[in-house]
Protein backbone atom coordinates (compact mmCIF):
# COMPACT_ATOMS: atom_id res chain seq x y z
CA UNK A 1 0.00 0.00 0.00
CA UNK A 2 3.00 2.33 0.46
CA UNK A 3 5.54 3.33 -2.21
CA UNK A 4 8.93 4.89 -1.48
CA UNK A 5 11.03 6.93 -3.90
CA UNK A 6 14.52 5.48 -4.38
CA UNK A 7 16.08 8.87 -5.05
CA UNK A 8 17.53 11.16 -2.34
CA UNK A 9 14.11 12.69 -1.56
CA UNK A 10 12.99 9.26 -0.22
CA UNK A 11 9.38 10.47 -0.24
CA UNK A 12 6.72 8.01 0.88
CA UNK A 13 3.36 7.82 -0.95
CA UNK A 14 0.15 5.90 -0.55
CA UNK A 15 -0.67 3.86 -3.70
CA UNK A 16 -4.03 5.60 -4.13
CA UNK A 17 -2.40 9.04 -3.96
CA UNK A 18 0.12 8.44 -6.77
CA UNK A 19 -1.10 9.65 -10.19
CA UNK A 20 0.78 7.12 -12.34
CA UNK A 21 1.26 4.02 -10.15
CA UNK A 22 2.64 1.76 -12.91
CA UNK A 23 5.37 4.25 -13.87
CA UNK A 24 6.26 4.75 -10.20
CA UNK A 25 6.54 0.99 -9.63
CA UNK A 26 8.73 0.48 -12.76
CA UNK A 27 11.18 3.32 -12.07
CA UNK A 28 10.78 3.51 -8.29
CA UNK A 29 11.08 7.30 -8.65
CA UNK A 30 8.45 9.89 -7.67
CA UNK A 31 7.06 12.44 -10.13
CA UNK A 32 9.02 15.33 -8.60
CA UNK A 33 12.33 13.52 -8.99
CA UNK A 34 11.40 12.53 -12.56
CA UNK A 35 10.64 16.15 -13.43
CA UNK A 36 13.89 17.30 -11.83
CA UNK A 37 15.94 14.74 -13.70
CA UNK A 38 14.26 15.20 -17.10
CA UNK A 39 16.15 17.40 -19.62
CA UNK A 40 14.75 20.94 -19.94
CA UNK A 41 12.99 20.73 -16.60
CA UNK A 42 11.88 24.06 -15.19
CA UNK A 43 12.81 23.38 -11.60
CA UNK A 44 16.32 24.73 -12.04
CA UNK A 45 17.69 22.58 -9.22
CA UNK A 46 21.12 21.15 -9.77
CA UNK A 47 22.46 18.00 -8.15
CA UNK A 48 24.69 20.16 -5.93
CA UNK A 49 21.53 21.78 -4.45
CA UNK A 50 20.53 18.52 -2.86
CA UNK A 51 21.04 18.24 0.85
CA UNK A 52 23.65 15.68 1.77
CA UNK A 53 23.03 14.06 5.12
CA UNK A 54 25.84 12.62 7.19
CA UNK A 55 24.30 9.42 8.59
CA UNK A 56 26.82 9.26 11.47
CA UNK A 57 25.94 12.73 12.82
CA UNK A 58 22.16 12.60 12.27
CA UNK A 59 20.10 14.47 14.86
CA UNK A 60 16.90 16.42 14.42
CA UNK A 61 18.63 19.64 15.46
CA UNK A 62 21.50 19.23 13.01
CA UNK A 63 19.11 18.25 10.23
CA UNK A 64 16.91 21.28 10.90
CA UNK A 65 19.91 23.58 11.06
CA UNK A 66 21.23 22.27 7.75
CA UNK A 67 17.81 22.57 6.09
CA UNK A 68 17.40 26.13 7.41
CA UNK A 69 20.85 27.08 6.13
CA UNK A 70 20.08 25.68 2.67
CA UNK A 71 16.65 27.36 2.54
CA UNK A 72 17.99 30.73 3.60
CA UNK A 73 20.84 30.50 1.07
CA UNK A 74 18.37 29.53 -1.65
CA UNK A 75 16.01 32.36 -0.75
CA UNK A 76 18.71 35.03 -0.70
CA UNK A 77 20.32 33.79 -3.90
CA UNK A 78 17.17 33.33 -5.94
CA UNK A 79 15.13 36.38 -4.92
CA UNK A 80 17.15 39.60 -5.15
CA UNK A 81 14.54 41.03 -7.54
CA UNK A 82 11.77 40.09 -5.14
CA UNK A 83 13.61 41.77 -2.28
CA UNK A 84 14.13 44.87 -4.42
CA UNK A 85 10.41 44.91 -5.26
CA UNK A 86 9.50 44.55 -1.58
CA UNK A 87 11.82 47.42 -0.63
CA UNK A 88 10.36 49.61 -3.40
CA UNK A 89 6.83 48.72 -2.29
CA UNK A 90 7.74 49.55 1.32
CA UNK A 91 9.20 52.93 0.32
CA UNK A 92 6.17 53.70 -1.86
CA UNK A 93 3.83 52.73 0.98
CA UNK A 94 5.77 54.94 3.41
CA UNK A 95 5.46 57.90 1.01
CA UNK A 96 1.72 57.33 0.65
CA UNK A 97 1.37 56.97 4.43
CA UNK A 98 3.25 60.23 5.01
CA UNK A 99 1.10 62.03 2.41
CA UNK A 100 -2.09 60.69 4.02
CA UNK A 101 -0.81 61.67 7.46
CA UNK A 102 -0.10 65.23 6.26
CA UNK A 103 -3.52 65.41 4.59
CA UNK A 104 -5.14 64.18 7.80
CA UNK A 105 -3.37 66.87 9.84
CA UNK A 106 -4.45 69.52 7.32
CA UNK A 107 -8.06 68.30 7.40
CA UNK A 108 -8.07 68.22 11.22
CA UNK A 109 -6.85 71.83 11.34
CA UNK A 110 -9.40 72.85 8.71
CA UNK A 111 -12.14 71.06 10.65
CA UNK A 112 -11.18 72.88 13.87
CA UNK A 113 -11.20 76.23 12.05
CA UNK A 114 -14.64 75.47 10.61
CA UNK A 115 -15.96 74.47 14.04
CA UNK A 116 -14.69 77.76 15.48
CA UNK A 117 -16.27 79.64 12.60
CA UNK A 118 -19.61 77.88 13.18
CA UNK A 119 -19.47 78.75 16.89
CA UNK A 120 -18.76 82.39 16.01
CA UNK A 121 -21.66 82.50 13.54
CA UNK A 122 -24.00 80.83 16.03
CA UNK A 123 -22.99 83.34 18.69
CA UNK A 124 -23.46 86.18 16.21
CA UNK A 125 -26.98 84.91 15.50
CA UNK A 126 -27.70 84.57 19.22
CA UNK A 127 -26.56 88.16 19.71
CA UNK A 128 -29.51 89.23 17.54
CA UNK A 129 -32.01 87.45 19.82
CA UNK A 130 -34.17 88.97 22.54
CA UNK A 131 -35.52 86.44 25.03
CA UNK A 132 -38.70 87.23 26.92
CA UNK A 133 -39.54 84.97 29.86
CA UNK A 134 -42.81 84.66 31.73
CA UNK A 135 -45.04 85.66 28.83
CA UNK A 136 -48.28 83.75 29.12
CA UNK A 137 -48.94 81.28 26.36
CA UNK A 138 -52.41 81.27 24.85
CA UNK A 139 -54.08 78.74 22.60
CA UNK A 140 -53.70 79.51 18.90
CA UNK A 141 -51.36 82.41 19.62
CA UNK A 142 -49.66 84.11 16.69
CA UNK A 143 -46.14 84.64 17.91
CA UNK A 144 -45.10 87.03 15.13
CA UNK A 145 -48.02 89.33 15.99
CA UNK A 146 -46.99 89.27 19.66
CA UNK A 147 -43.43 90.25 18.66
CA UNK A 148 -44.67 93.12 16.45
CA UNK A 149 -46.93 94.39 19.26
CA UNK A 150 -43.99 94.32 21.69
CA UNK A 151 -41.85 96.31 19.23
CA UNK A 152 -44.60 98.96 19.03
CA UNK A 153 -44.75 99.19 22.83
CA UNK A 154 -40.98 99.76 22.85
CA UNK A 155 -41.20 102.34 20.00
CA UNK A 156 -39.17 100.16 17.63
CA UNK A 157 -39.69 99.36 13.94
CA UNK A 158 -41.57 96.12 13.32
CA UNK A 159 -39.66 95.63 10.00
CA UNK A 160 -36.51 94.90 11.99
CA UNK A 161 -38.00 91.68 13.41
CA UNK A 162 -36.79 88.65 11.42
CA UNK A 163 -38.39 85.83 13.41
CA UNK A 164 -40.20 85.01 16.64
CA UNK A 165 -40.72 81.62 18.30
CA UNK A 166 -41.09 79.88 21.63
CA UNK A 167 -38.12 77.71 22.62
CA UNK A 168 -37.56 74.83 25.00
CA UNK A 169 -39.89 72.09 26.16
CA UNK A 170 -43.48 72.95 26.83
CA UNK A 171 -44.13 72.60 30.55
CA UNK A 172 -46.00 74.50 33.17
CA UNK A 173 -44.58 74.66 36.65
CA UNK A 174 -46.83 76.06 39.41
CA UNK A 175 -49.14 77.60 36.82
CA UNK A 176 -47.13 80.66 35.72
CA UNK A 177 -43.91 79.59 33.94
CA UNK A 178 -44.10 79.19 30.17
CA UNK A 179 -41.69 78.59 27.32
CA UNK A 180 -39.58 81.68 26.68
CA UNK A 181 -40.36 83.75 23.60
CA UNK A 182 -37.31 84.45 21.42
CA UNK A 183 -37.47 87.36 19.00
CA UNK A 184 -34.73 87.44 16.36
CA UNK A 185 -33.84 90.91 15.10
CA UNK A 186 -32.30 91.62 11.71
CA UNK A 187 -29.15 93.02 13.33
CA UNK A 188 -27.52 93.31 16.73
CA UNK A 189 -27.75 97.11 16.82
CA UNK A 190 -31.54 96.95 16.69
CA UNK A 191 -31.57 94.42 19.53
CA UNK A 192 -29.39 96.70 21.67
CA UNK A 193 -31.90 99.57 21.41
Amino acid sequence: DILRCKRPCEAVFHKKCVKNVECFIQKEVCEECQKRDSPGSSSGRKPKDRIEIDQDDLTIESLLQEVNTKISATLWNSTPNDIKKIIEFKEDTEKKYKALENKNIYLEKQNMALEERILQLEQKEKDKNVEIKGLEKKKDEKIMEIAINMSKILNLKSEEIADARRVGKEKEISGNIYQPLVITCRNKAYRDK
